[in-house]
């Protein structure tokens, strides 16, 4: 719904599950092109064919699919991942994507050059969980849940925002510490428990506390779209190496305590290469 001065309704505007706006009225004129999730739809007039921009890709509402892959292969375990094109695993009653990736490039980045030597299911566990942290509807980025993105709420202080997410980061990490703890009592990988859910949301809070648009605790005021242009376009650039070196220093020390430093430095490649023994062919002819 859309007010001008007084309360008086300007228009009102509906979406059904997938993004196709319902036909109410009143509607403004001229028409305001912000519409599904808070994006900006290119409205081709008289047919079916507007689409959304969300930032890494197109989405088409009246098909509820993208027009460009996924960048992400998806997970073996889930198989709503393996069509690279469905929007929000096929349920937009719970989830939204914020910006057509899985997870944001910046994001992707920035755990693979923290752990080159991950195995890759590690890998996209943690993806998915940081990925999962954006979305408002299961607790991620909207106002009340700013602190976990390294931002604050309007009204809240700084040193308010700061303490919330301490409490945030240290909860994340004995929550991942105890699940662990219990996937190696009952001899299961730690996949079947909430180890990675926990560490990737405390990764997610120390990658975002590097980018321009949140260091120093800024003000999160979602849906206020003008702050979220300006929000995106600060985070539209890479990464400096100084920021991404502090995202990975950050990241490794998260990693180090629910698995240990050895496990860390194996994961981050820091891991000395482990002597090559020689065969006793190989050691006479040296001599």
């Amino acid at each position: 719904m859309i007010t001008r001065d007084g309360g008086v309704i300007v228009s009102n505007h509906a979406y059904y599950p997938f993004g196709s706006e319902m036909n109410l009225s009143p509607q403004e004129n001229p028409a305001d092109a912000i519409k599904f999730t808070g994006h900006e739809r290119d409205i081709v007039a008289g047919d079916n064919h507007s689409v959304d921009y969300m930032h890494a890709r197109y989405y088409n509402a009246n098909l509820g699919r993208f027009l460009e892959v996924d960048k992400h292969p998806g997970l073996p375990s889930r198989p709503q991942t393996w069509n690279r094109y469905d929007y929000a695993f096929n349920n937009p009653l719970m989830l939204i994507d914020p910006n057509g990736a899985w997870p944001t490039p910046t994001h992707e980045a920035m755990l693979d050059r923290a752990f080159p030597k991950l195995d890759s299911a590690t890998m996209n566990y943690l993806k998915l969980a940081s990925r999962q942290a954006d979305d408002p509807f299961i607790g991620g980025q909207n106002n009340g849940h700013s602190y976990q993105h390294g931002m604050r709420e309007q009204g809240q202080s700084v040193n308010e925002a700061q303490a919330l997410a301490g409490k945030f980061y240290t909860d994340s990490i004995n929550t991942a510490i105890a699940e662990k703890s219990a996937a190696d009592k009952s001899g299961r990988p730690p996949s079947d428990f909430g180890v990675y859910n926990a560490l990737g949301a405390a990764m997610h809070l120390v990658m975002d506390l590097t980018s321009p648009a949140h260091i120093g605790f800024q003000v999160w005021n979602w849906p206020q779209l003008n702050d979220d242009r300006s929000h995106v376009a600060r985070e539209s650039r890479a990464p400096t190496e100084q920021e991404m070196n502090a995202a990975v220093a950050m990241m490794r020390t998260a990693f180090a305590q629910v698995f240990g430093q050895a496990a860390a430095d194996a994961a981050s490649g820091l891991s000395p290469e482990p002597p090559v023994r020689k065969s006793p062919d190989e050691t006479r002819n040296e001599n």
